[in-house]
């Protein structure tokens, strides 16, 4: 068996991923059958298009979207964070995909929704985790006030002596 002509690639970029390449081999006895070869291109996630900034009435639907590329197909999640407790990115589970397109829907909105969005995607690749984050999408939830915690008993019923500091603890939107 005998090596033939090489197709020799210098640089290879993520635009060469699934194009297809027809060899065949000639010699003085004919021509083989041709053969398809795929190339499969592997690379880290980026970033193509997220939803801007939005702002949603309460009781309505919001739709957040963020579109990343990568081979192998990146695995892409939601995370949030409080805009009152400023607590940690906690993971958000109510995502569907199509395609390349990670959409986050907020059915049925409340001023606990409100804050900022981001997703990350990842993939690996010969063992080695790559990713990517979106920047900050903030949701904005507006309609009328409301209290978002209950109004405790010691509160309806404080009382305090002529003179004295007192605090009410409300927490209004």
């Amino acid at each position: 068996m005998r090596m033939g002509p090489v197709l020799d690639f210098e640089r290879i970029g993520r635009e060469y991923n699934q194009m297809v390449y027809e060899c065949f081999a000639q010699n003085p006895y004919g021509i083989s059958m041709p053969t398809d070869v795929k190339l499969n291109v592997l690379y880290a996630p980026f970033l193509l298009n997220t939803s801007r900034s939005e702002a949603v009435q309460v009781g309505h639907e919001a739709r957040l979207m963020c579109q990343f590329e990568g081979n192998p197909q990146p695995e892409i999640k939601w995370l949030y964070t409080d805009p009152l407790s400023k607590s940690a990115s906690a993971q958000l589970v109510d995502t569907s995909s199509s395609g390349d397109k990670q959409l986050l829907v907020i059915r049925n909105a409340t001023y606990r929704n409100e804050g900022d969005y981001h997703c990350e995607a990842r993939n690996l690749i010969n063992g080695q985790q790559y990713g990517v984050r979106s920047s900050n999408i903030n949701l904005d939830v507006y309609g009328e006030p409301q209290f978002l915690v209950k109004v405790s008993f010691w509160t309806k019923n404080s009382r305090t002596l002529l003179g004295d500091k007192s605090i009410l603890p409300f927490l209004l939107f």
